[in-house]
């Protein structure tokens, strides 16, 4: 998952971009120039309850296999793979593996946290599902860089994954998408249980969208780039304080 603004900047600032996506109910693969879709023609919904009872780690995991064998032949030592999660944790896993095998860099863009992971002491989605906290923490052990969606989520996976605190940056670039109130700064107070007080939601809601809405395209993406670019070069993607 990566919208088409963010590859033209990657593509501006001179990187390859080969997107790699599911080729939903169809049998086949398709390779076109840029785009690898991988066949996914499995129930979501099945998938989704063998996840929620702990059968499977994540609904993408059928798919994830078929993408790894797949990019295991393509993918090279000096390639980064960059892992969009959307609420999903399959992205993730598939470019956690490939980097343990094949040597690669690996980035993870958090837009949204993992679904049914908790933040900041809440779970995302108070419905039935195992924890999903040893997996997520699984897949991350061997990331090269973490990117965030806003300063608020930026110093909350910095408290949860400390050991991860110099690969941690926030640079958001896309459109605007709700952020919930369980992504809340300090002085922000909510209920241990998921809040449910709208107005309280909807102002937090707007207050990082201003916060997002004040940068520009450039200004939020540089610290992307210029993660991507150290990492090329074998060095640290997040400059020492």
């Amino acid at each position: 998952m990566i919208r088409r603004a963010q590859v033209e900047h990657f593509r501006q600032h001179g990187f390859g971009v080969t997107v790699v996506t599911p080729h939903y109910k169809r049998l086949s693969y398709s390779f076109e120039k840029g785009v690898i879709r991988v066949p996914f023609y499995y129930s979501s919904r099945v998938l989704q309850e063998l996840e929620r009872f702990g059968i499977l780690e994540d609904y993408l995991d059928p798919w994830v296999g078929k993408a790894y064998r797949v990019l295991l032949k393509r993918v090279q030592q000096s390639d980064i793979v960059f892992a969009t999660s959307g609420g999903d944790l399959g992205m993730i896993k598939l470019a956690s593996l490939l980097k343990r095998k094949a040597g690669c860099r690996f980035v993870v863009n958090f837009h949204d946290p993992v679904d049914y992971s908790r933040v900041n002491g809440f779970r995302v989605d108070d419905r039935f599902h195992v924890s999903r906290e040893r997996p997520v923490s699984k897949y991350l052990a061997n990331v090269d860089l973490v990117i965030t969606s806003s300063t608020v989520y930026l110093e909350a996976l910095k408290r949860k994954y400390s050991a991860l605190r110099d690969r941690i940056v926030n640079g958001y670039f896309g459109s605007y998408a709700p952020i919930r109130p369980y992504l809340r700064e300090p002085h922000i107070e909510f209920h241990d249980a998921m809040p449910h007080d709208r107005a309280a939601i909807r102002g937090f809601e707007e207050k990082i969208r201003k916060d997002r809405d004040s940068w520009s395209m450039e200004r939020c993406i540089e610290p992307v780039i210029r993660g991507l670019k150290a990492l090329s070069r074998g060095e640290s993607p997040v400059p020492s304080a």
